[in-house]
């Protein structure tokens, strides 16, 4: 890529700002959804008194855990699937790529992914959100790793996308 007439390479700064606006607008999201749901979970597990029969309902704090455990996850899943995919899959960009002037492409001919390559791409980085985050952020800082000098994260190489500037 770049030198010889191929698609010039999105330089890592600039993936890391995209990543970045991505993550704000997917985070904003997330948080809204999230603790709209979480509210209401938290209201149909509460204690309750009612005072006219004098009965306590203890409610069942200990499942409360689990269900929010699982809404994490699933609303995360949701939402970056239903963003990253998607924009991918049929623009080749999220917002954040868009404003930074970068986009995914197929490495064998250079069009826009669609919906196979999107969704590998996207399920990598999300099994690696599974481990406390941490895996996810290795997975987006593997392209500075690449020893083929074409900045591919794993989950580049697994969909066989490139990031390419469009500037």
């Amino acid at each position: 890529g770049g030198g010889m007439g191929g698609p010039k390479l999105a330089e890592m700064p600039i993936r890391l700002v995209a990543r970045i606006i991505d993550g704000v607008l997917v985070g904003v999201v997330f948080f809204v959804v999230y603790f709209v749901l979480l509210a209401s979970l938290a209201a149909s597990t509460a204690p309750t008194y009612d005072p006219n029969t004098g009965v306590y309902n203890a409610g069942s704090a200990g499942m409360s855990f689990f269900l929010i455990f699982v809404l994490e996850i699933l609303v995360y899943g949701v939402l970056t699937f239903g963003y990253e995919v998607t924009m991918i899959a049929l623009r080749g960009a999220t917002v954040g790529k868009q404003l930074m002037g970068v986009m995914v492409v197929l490495e064998s001919n250079g069009q826009i992914p669609g919906w196979t390559p999107s969704i590998k791409r996207w399920l990598v980085p999300w099994a690696g959100s599974l481990v406390c985050g941490i895996g996810e952020l290795v997975v987006y800082v593997s392209p500075f790793f690449d020893n083929g000098k074409r900045f591919q994260g794993w989950h580049d190489k697994f969909a066989e996308t490139l990031v390419i500037s469009t500037k």
